[in-house]
């Protein structure tokens, strides 16, 4: 079997002889959401603005050789979906990627990919590299729509990008990134020969070694500088720390024979000496928990044949009968809004800041083992103060109570059965006379408005990063107070952080707030809401609005039931009320205000395709009638109120809506003086 590697960039692949790809049948469709795709996206502009980075290595593809009718084709047998998300990244955004869109094959002009036995997807992917309009039927939608969704995120992502540059930076900064991209990103792509055994090389494919995470490589070097008898322990930590889809109560008692949920659940309550706070969030007294039950050999809950065989009623999974999760047979049904490793990075600034050491100079999960080189093994060595051991066991610790804080107080994908939202998880401590136990359940009752301010920043913020989640969690961690106190203190952070003039990068800015948790800085809102930006707003204004309209729902007319049960969802295209290119018929007209904010709402893809360019009154008839039960954007149920739309109407609403936000800053930033 004749196998080959190279590295490629796209700027080869295009100067090539004519290369095409093929999707062959056995494939799935394109699968790709919205997170990686904006991962994606957001590693791209992290490595274009970063002056040091020569190279970005997407990783590798295998490929066949074939030959249909003539014309060779290289069939994709892995890595089919990075492909197919370079080639629609190349049509969104062109520039420079525009050559790797189509090649010239004599006189016909053929798409860089192909889907065998797909006409659908072939031809709606024809019409885009054509700049045709493809009408699509039933099954083309449903083929095409993650595509489709891709493509509105990847021309949304250059907007939030680029929202404070003009015209001419946004178009130049466009030119520099596919530039980047197309000669710097690079492929291995493996090739073998048409005559190899497929099945011999599926199977080297499906029982490949799984690659060690970047964060099991750095458990192994923090553990590697504690003693034999401190490794226990603290791999339990960090082990129960690591799996962010589970609860870290429910992930220590599966870890650890010996340990009951009834155990825990004692330390789940107050401790007076700690002001308040649970003993279960103090390392320190989890750690005298484990610390018997480990040097006993507590780490092996295996079971004899015969001790099952004898009772099997008392043998349940981890403490199933201690530690309940509303009940819910279907497995997890919370999962974590981020990885592990951008929980560690953001437990490292933390960290770092306690200890008066330099902050990392960004969250980069691709960089996890190079940024704790650089920002904590570097300076931990540098401090004669501190040894390498204690370093990593107080980080560990602090991993520990950060990790239980999120847990508690930062909202999570929760399974709704047809659909999964982000909003917070109540925890709570029950005891009767015969048992304790820690139970998480899917009301979130009294934390509704700390969930709502994350759901909003959640989906506005770079998915990547998060840097909000720093101070917060740090603020948190440093002052015991109820939910409405950490829900206060959000609402200040964003206004300060986001909402305001405060220069930098959101490193620099979300650092500010570490060292000056209530620093006060002057709001934007009024410049950037009055001006002419159409599509190019930053989704973060609609966001915000929505969720300061959804907090003062009760001075607004016409908010009901359904602004009482409104959830935060993704949407990335900006749609005009009055459309671009209204109809003639359309006697809703603007044109003064048509690019302005009073005049637009933030939609998802498929709700700005619905409405298109149909007139106001059809618009508003749509709107009612999809929201009669539960109201998807309370911006646009305010507009829809008014039986016509004008310019007057449309600058009129903008006013409002700016009162409204300026409102919201003043009562909600402490000690502001703004007017």
């Amino acid at each position: 079997m004749k196998i080959e590697s190279e590295l490629y960039t796209l700027k080869q692949i295009v100067e090539a002889d004519k290369w095409q790809f093929s999707i062959p049948i056995y494939q799935r469709l394109y699968v790709w959401g919205k997170d990686q795709v904006e991962t994606l996206l957001t590693d791209f502009a992290n490595a274009y603005e970063d002056a040091e980075c020569d190279i970005f290595f997407l990783g590798g593809t295998l490929t066949v050789e074939r030959e249909t009718s003539g014309k060779k084709h290289y069939e994709l047998i892995d890595g089919q979906q990075r492909f197919t998300t370079l080639w629609i990244l190349s049509y969104a955004w062109q520039e420079a990627l525009k050559p790797y869109i189509t090649f010239e094959d004599g006189d016909e002009t053929q798409t860089r990919i192909f889907f065998a036995i797909r006409d659908n997807i072939n031809k709606y992917l024809s019409s885009l590299a054509q700049g045709n309009e493809l009408e699509m039927n039933g099954e083309t939608l449903r083929d095409t729509e993650q595509m489709r969704n891709a493509i509105a995120r990847m021309k949304s992502f250059i907007s939030d990008r680029t929202k404070d540059r003009s015209d001419e930076e946004r178009l130049e900064y466009v030119r520099g990134l596919t530039k980047f991209i197309c000669n710097n990103v690079q492929l291995v792509i493996t090739q073998v020969s048409e005559q190899a055994d497929l099945n011999k090389l599926f199977e080297v494919i499906n029982n490949r070694g799984v690659q060690l995470k970047h964060h099991e490589i750095l458990k192994a070097k923090m553990l590697d500088v504690l003693t034999e008898e401190e490794r226990p322990v603290y791999a339990c930590l960090w082990e129960a720390c690591s799996d962010m889809d589970g609860f870290i109560e429910k992930n220590l008692v599966s870890l650890v024979g010996g340990l009951t949920g009834d155990e825990l659940a004692g330390l789940y309550h107050k401790d007076e000496s700690k002001i308040g706070r649970e003993k279960l969030r103090v390392a320190g007294e989890v750690i005298s928990m484990l610390k018997p039950k480990l040097e006993n050999g507590g780490g092996d809950k295996a079971l004899s044949l015969e001790d099952i065989l004898n009772s099997p009623e008392n043998h349940k999974e981890y403490g199933e009968a201690d530690l309940t999760a509303d009940n819910d047979e279907n497995g997890t049904w919370a999962r974590s809004v981020i990885g592990f490793p951008m929980l560690l990075q953001h437990v490292l600034r933390i960290w770092l800041h306690k200890h008066g050491m330099s902050d990392l100079p960004k969250i980069l999960d691709r960089e996890l083992l190079v940024l704790f080189d650089e920002s904590f093994f570097a300076q931990v060595k540098s401090d004669t103060n501190l040894s390498e051991g204690e370093a990593v066991k107080s980080l560990i610790e602090l991993l520990w109570e950060i990790r239980y804080l999120f847990d508690r107080y930062v909202i999570k994908w929760v399974n709704h059965g047809e659909k999964e939202e982000v909003q917070m998880v109540v925890s709570t401590a029950l005891v009767d006379s015969k048992t304790k136990s820690i139970k998480r359940d899917k009301d979130e009752s009294g934390l509704r408005d700390l969930g709502m301010i994350q759901s909003f920043l959640y989906h506005s913020q770079e998915i990547t990063t998060h840097y909000w989640l720093t101070p917060f969690l740090n603020y948190v961690h440093q002052h015991s107070g109820t939910v409405g106190d950490y829900a206060k203190y959000l609402r200040h952070l964003d206004n300060c952080m986001l909402g305001s003039d405060l220069e930098g990068s959101l490193a620099d800015r979300s650092r500010r707030f570490l060292v000056a948790p209530w620093e006060v800085h002057t709001p934007r809102h009024q410049n950037s809401l009055v001006q002419s930006k159409g599509v190019h707003f930053w989704s973060y204004w609609f966001y915000k609005l929505e969720y300061v309209l959804w907090r003062g729902k009760s001075q607004i007319e016409c908010a009901d039931k359904r602004w009482d049960d409104f959830r935060f969802t993704a949407k990335n295209s900006v749609e005009h009320i009055s459309p671009q290119t209204p109809t003639e018929v359309d006697t809703n007209k603007v044109d003064k205000m048509l690019n302005y904010f009073g005049n637009l709402a933030l939609v998802s893809r498929s709700v700005n395709s619905e409405y298109s360019n149909l007139p106001f009154n059809q618009k508003r008839a749509k709107f009612r009638d999809n929201n009669a039960q539960k109201v998807d954007s309370l911006k646009m149920d305010i507009i829809y109120q008014n039986e016509h739309w004008n310019n007057d109407e449309a600058e009129k609403h903008q006013k409002e809506m700016i009162k409204m936000m300026s409102d919201y800053f003043r009562e909600n930033t402490k000690l502001s003086s703004v007017s």
